[in-house]
């Protein structure tokens, strides 16, 4: 998700779907849960634009928009 210059991204359970291996065939609300309790990323795409710098833990608030 991108709003305005800030991008959101949950890379859950790894970058890619190849990437990520065991995917579950279905998500349930622990899964979801455990996703947005730690699961995402924010990236200043103006910034950042490579997305090398997570911004979640010192931006939370964007996150909640």
């Amino acid at each position: 998700m991108v709003l305005d210059h800030w991008r959101a991204v949950c890379p859950w359970p790894g970058p890619s779907w190849t990437e990520g291996g065991n995917w579950p065939k279905e998500l349930f609300a622990a899964d979801l849960d455990r996703l947005e309790a730690s699961g995402w990323e924010l990236y200043d795409i103006d910034a950042d634009p490579a997305e090398t710098h997570n911004l979640a833990t010192i931006e939370p608030e964007r996150l909640r928009i």
